[in-house]
């Protein structure tokens, strides 16, 4: 890889970049292309279980992740595990791109991939699109949870409200019989008691008001009744 400096290429500082690589000077150049770039290596790793170790105690903004790594643990499966542990970016770094390394990688849910040899310009390229892509990511997974958290506060203080909605209707519908009763009972009695003092109209009216007395008592049974009844 050729210097960055000639040509004119600057990253962001702060982003904490883990470098796996099993060939100690393409790490050692690697490590010194991404300080030229403006990033800063958390630390270096040559096998699988290392760069797990490392990943879990360095907590690195970004992995370069290189696929071919010796040992038990090559560089897809290293990512395989940093990811069930971290939600941290990894890109891939390989000699090959043959089609079976190219269908793991994409099944380890990998940020990017490039292919070695490679320019400064284009690593940087690829750094700040991952970057991106998982600073985007986290955004939407962290909207996503506020817009579920606040849907079921929404849902709570509506099933809430519904509650007391239909224990004020209940109380309401419950308080109305007496006083109906009352009405059909006062009516009853001045019929039965005072019908000779009363002309046909007043005892049309009375019994109007005993009529209107028993369908709103009626309709309060029926309202209680559903209130009651389980949905």
């Amino acid at each position: 890889m050729q210097s960055a400096a000639s040509n004119g290429v600057g990253g962001p500082r702060g982003a904490r970049v883990l470098v796996v690589e099993d060939d100690g000077v393409l790490a050692l150049d690697l490590a010194e292309t991404l300080d030229d770039l403006g990033y800063t290596v958390a630390g270096t790793a040559t096998r699988g279980e290392e760069a797990i170790d490392l990943a879990r105690r360095l907590h690195p903004n970004l992995i370069l992740m290189d696929v071919g790594l010796a040992g038990d643990i090559d560089g897809i499966a290293a990512a395989e595990a940093i990811r069930d542990e971290h939600d941290v970016p990894v890109v891939f770094l390989t000699a090959h791109a043959d089609d079976d390394t190219l269908h793991r990688a994409t099944r380890s849910d990998a940020s990017a991939y490039l292919v070695k040899p490679f320019k400064p310009p284009d690593l940087r390229c690829v750094i700040e699109i991952a970057l991106h892509k998982h600073a985007t990511d986290l955004r939407l997974r962290e909207n996503e949870r506020w817009l579920e958290l606040t849907l079921q506060q929404r849902t709570a203080a509506l099933e809430a409200a519904n509650r007391e909605l239909e224990a004020f209707n209940y109380s309401v519908a419950h308080d109305l019989r007496a006083p109906l009763r009352g009405i059909d009972s006062f009516s009853q009695l001045v019929i039965e008691r005072h019908s000779q003092q009363l002309d046909a109209q007043g005892l049309a009216h009375l019994n109007r008001v005993r009529s209107a007395a028993a369908r709103m008592s009626q309709r309060s049974e029926e309202h209680t009744s559903e209130l009651q009844s389980p949905i």
